[in-house]
């Protein structure tokens, strides 16, 4: 599903997509040395979760989350055969998951 970014308001963007519900993760602020991307975050991700430029084609995950509580940044591991200097200054997003229930169950 392409969804131009004319269409995509400011705010958290919330889209039905097939596989789940896609929130605007924030804007990529800089490359840091390890070749991470690190992005000033406006919905707060997981750990891991899988993050996507504006025509939804996946870029990576989520590898951890910085800063203070009130102004948080995420650095985002992106896959190897992407350039990530093309990703400054551009809005990415992350498709939420279903939580995973269960486990191991008790017999009675």
């Amino acid at each position: 599903m392409f969804v131009p970014s004319s269409y995509l308001p400011l705010f958290a963007v919330t889209l039905c997509v097939l596989h789940g519900v896609v929130r605007r993760l924030g804007k990529v602020l800089h490359v840091t040395r390890t070749k991470r991307l690190l992005v000033k975050v406006e919905n707060m991700p997981r750990l891991y979760d899988e993050v996507y430029d504006e025509n939804l084609k996946p870029v990576g995950k989520v590898y951890d989350i910085l800063g203070p509580v009130s102004s948080p940044y995420a650095s985002i591991e992106i896959d190897n055969n992407i350039p990530p200097e093309k990703f400054v200054g551009k809005v990415l997003y992350l498709m939420l998951r279903e939580k995973r229930r269960g486990g191991r169950r008790r017999k009675k």
